[in-house]
C-alpha cells in the first residue's frame, strides 16, 4: 500500500507531462496547416513564370543605393 503512495506524484508528473507535448503538438499542427493553406492561397493568387517564382525582380525589394563592390 505505501508504494502506491509514492507512485501518485509520479504518475501526476506523467499526465502533466504528456498533456504539454499533446497540446504543443497539437498547437504545432494547427500551425502547420494554417501556413501551408496561406502559402498556397499566395501562390495561387501571385502571377508566376516559368521558373515557378513570381515576377516581382529581388533587386526591386532593395533600397536603390549603389550596391559595394569588393574586388577580392
Amino acid at each position: 500500500m505505501g508504494e502506491d503512495e509514492s507512485e501518485q506524484p509520479l504518475t501526476e508528473h506523467l499526465v502533466d507531462q504528456f498533456a504539454s507535448y499533446f497540446l504543443i503538438t497539437m498547437v504545432a499542427f494547427h500551425l502547420v496547416g494554417y501556413m501551408k493553406k496561406q502559402y498556397e492561397k499566395r501562390h495561387r493568387e501571385a502571377p508566376h513564370s516559368k521558373t515557378g517564382h513570381s515576377n516581382i525582380r529581388h533587386s526591386e525589394n532593395r533600397h536603390s543605393g549603389n550596391r559595394r563592390r569588393d574586388d577580392v
